[in-house]
């Protein structure tokens, strides 16, 4: 094996182990994949030397560049036209003082606070501008926000921040010479035809072993990505309006989307996140703990100052309010994207990418978890009601239904709640739900868990048929590819109009749920009926 091979496996042990931890802590691959890259600049670099790493290398530029092209391409081909055009002024309104004020703020807090340059400073005030549409998504479809209008502002909110964050990225630090004239005719030019041709060419040479579509679309971004840096400009600009531009079309074709995320997540994207935390300086870190404390509390308030009015001028309560203030102050993709495009064109030192970064990642928890827990608008929770139930015997449970995630301490629920139907001749139900990470990249990684739910939940559903017959109850299975196990054991209960809802807790939560709340706590909390916990 040659040493290129033996670099190469490394780098996928550390993805692989990052997606590992993901799965465990229930966090996202790409704050973990950071992280990763964090420890093993230490590690590595104290043991094997850090030019183990290879980060320098060029084949290792070159996929993490392209990592960050096609991921900011499949985020601009996430946003839904049918979605913006509803209540579009007050999105769009959102979407700019989200950007505007953080943008200017972040700027203003390195120039005067921390005495950085002004073009670093500048640069910090687009990686402070970010949102993170995956994580907003998320969380409203857990919540059931999703399904109305302040839900699905908010979602297009974020869409304006992040196209306004990547055009200033792409914009700020251009020279504008006459090479900026004419990539800005060209891409004009391209963002005219490709809705156009995009279809026409996949109608025709589409659905081929040879894989016609990824290859244009490559051939697009990376013709793209070089004429930007032709015209030295950023080169995801011109990857996130083609993303926008093609949203009718490749954005729809999720069997298309779900390969170009194989080959993004999987190949690509691990390099760039790995790459963003192994060039983080710790002991700039601990050496200068105050900016990083600084752009924390300046990203959440600068978001704080322009959301927050907004969001009330249009007709929020203050709760309502803050919880979109809190949403469009999360951010990840993009804020790591900025800081790393400052740090390898030379805007920013060591030390003061390790600020941001930190910062970027701080604020890609701490604003979700806040929001959840102390603002989430309940009353706006689209809960079903309950059906009028015919009158029983009292002291009599008519219907019971019990959440099954697979789990041994879901199995040791499942046997409880036979025994409660027996005793009671009761209806018992049991539902699983199809599950997603927590604070995903992008809106399609929450989407393509669909339709994958009942081969997931085979085995389970086999299992807790025979536990039943041999306590001889029938029990009636339902599976759900909702991808939030909270709201939908919610939604169901309320459906069915059960009078009993028995749930398994685990005894060790993940990360996020430490923070957050564990999923009994939640369910607990909107259930329309009494919950009965076995630990």
């Amino acid at each position: 094996m040659t040493n290129l091979q033996a670099v190469a496996a490394l780098w996928f042990a550390l993805a692989l182990t990052a997606s590992l931890l993901s799965i465990w802590i229930g966090l996202s691959s790409a704050l973990i994949e950071i992280m990763i890259g964090i420890g093993a600049q230490l590690i590595i670099g104290e043991t094997i030397g850090i030019d183990m790493l290879s980060s320098n290398a060029s084949w290792v530029k070159f996929l993490s560049s392209t990592g960050a092209i096609l991921l900011v391409f499949l985020a601009g081909a996430e946003l839904d036209s049918s979605i913006f055009k509803l209540k579009w002024k007050e999105a769009a309104t959102v979407g700019f003082a989200s950007f505007i004020v953080p943008f200017l703020g972040g700027a203003a807090a390195a120039y005067y606070f921390l005495d950085w340059g002004v073009m670093a400073s500048w640069l910090a005030g687009v990686a402070m501008s970010t949102t993170s549409a995956g994580v907003v998504y998320a969380v409203t479809l857990e919540s059931g926000l999703n399904k109305i209008e302040y839900g699905k502002t908010i979602l297009v909110a974020c869409f304006v921040t992040d196209a306004l964050t990547v055009v200033m990225l792409g914009l700020i630090f251009a020279p504008f010479t006459i090479r900026t004239l004419i990539a800005l005719g060209i891409s004009a030019a391209v963002l005219f035809v490709l809705p156009w041709l995009t279809p026409r060419v996949f109608r025709r040479y589409g659905d081929r072993l040879a894989e016609i579509e990824t290859k244009f679309l490559l051939l697009c971004l990376l013709g793209m990505a070089a004429l930007a840096e032709w015209a030295e400009s950023e080169a995801v600009l011109p990857a996130y309006l083609i993303g926008m531009a093609l949203a009718g079309s490749v954005g729809k074709d999720h069997a298309l989307i779900r390969r170009l995320r194989t080959l993004t997540f999987g190949l690509l994207t691990p390099f760039f996140f790995i790459l963003a935390g192994s060039i983080v300086s710790i002991p700039a870190l601990i050496a200068a703990p105050a900016a990083f404390i600084i752009f924390l509390v300046v990203k959440i308030a600068t978001k704080f100052i322009g959301v927050f009015p907004v969001a009330k001028h249009f007709g929020s309560p203050n709760k309502e309010a803050m919880y979109t203030t809190l949403l469009m102050s999360t951010g990840l993709t993009f804020g790591t994207i900025a800081s790393l495009f400052g740090r390898s064109h030379g805007i920013i030192d060591a030390g003061q990418y390790s600020t941001l970064a930190a910062a970027i990642v701080g604020t890609a928890l701490i604003p979700m978890i806040v929001a959840n827990q102390f603002f989430l608008p309940r009353h706006l929770l689209p809960l079903a009601e309950p059906q009028m139930a015919p009158p029983r015997r009292s002291g009599v449970i008519g219907k019971v239904l019990h959440a099954n995630d697979g789990s041994e301490w879901a199995f040791h629920a499942l046997a409880l709640a036979l025994a409660i139907a027996k005793q009671n001749d009761s209806e018992l139900h049991m539902v699983s739900v199809e599950e997603i990470g927590h604070l995903p990249e992008f809106a399609e990684e929450v989407r393509e868990e669909i339709g994958t739910a009942s081969r997931h939940f085979r085995g389970v559903i086999q299992r807790a048929r025979a536990m039943a017959e041999e306590s001889e109850v029938n029990l009636i299975t339902h599976v759900v590819a909702a991808g939030r196990p909270v709201r939908s054991i919610v939604d169901l209960a309320a459906e069915l109009n059960v009078e009993l809802l028995v749930i398994g807790e685990k005894p060790h939560p993940t990360l996020y749920e430490r923070f957050a709340g564990s999923r009994a706590d939640r369910i607990m909390k909107l259930a329309p009926c009494p919950v009965l916990v076995v630990k």
